[in-house]
């Protein structure tokens, strides 16, 4: 359709740092995860204080926390300026 209408929708430089920059943000949310999760399990093995039975129930309504959780920090991400600094790029 560009070609058609002889415009430039996108240039290669940029598509490739952009790509460079999305495969530099996995890798280093492959890092933090992983220190997170031993953080995490440290903490919650030495100050947890109570246990959450693993149930199919238990899951479900964790999912579903979890995303209610997600949608309110993204959204937060758009609506407060401190937050909107860091989201836009």
């Amino acid at each position: 359709m560009s070609k058609k209408k002889n415009k430039e929708l996108f240039h290669f430089n940029e598509a490739i740092a952009n790509l460079n920059v999305g495969i530099g943000e996995r890798l280093s949310d492959m890092l933090t995860t992983g220190a997170f999760f031993y953080v995490f399990s440290w903490v919650h093995s030495n100050f947890a204080l109570f246990k959450i039975p693993s149930s199919a129930f238990t899951w479900v309504a964790l999912f579903l926390l979890t995303d209610l959780v997600w949608y309110w920090y993204h959204r937060f991400g758009h609506e407060v300026n401190i937050f909107w600094s860091a989201h836009v790029v």
